[in-house]
């Protein structure tokens, strides 16, 4: 699958592997379960007075998870950009 489609594909079908309603639903359950049961984020909740500080602490680290989330992404992609073509099985060395 080229990355073309991926992008283009908006199908709501959850047993195609790769497309954008997945991707969304995958990585918006994964927040909600990061953001609810991490130990950090369970710290911080119960250090602040209130509960509006506490619901202020979500919506400020938001902002920061995803730009983690798409610094890592990055630097898949590029680490992918640069071994893409290695590819040791295919390489034929001579001893």
């Amino acid at each position: 699958m080229s990355i073309e489609t991926f992008f283009c594909s908006f199908t709501i079908d959850p047993f195609e592997r790769h497309n954008t309603f997945n991707f969304v639903v995958g990585f918006g359950l994964k927040t909600l379960l990061t953001m609810g049961t991490h130990q950090n984020q369970v710290q911080r909740y119960s250090s602040v007075a209130t509960e509006k500080q506490a619901i202020n602490s979500i919506i400020l680290s938001v902002p920061f998870n995803i730009l983690c989330n798409l610094l890592i992404g990055a630097t898949g992609l590029s680490i992918y950009a640069v071994y893409a073509s290695c590819d040791p099985i295919k390489q034929v060395r001579k001893l």
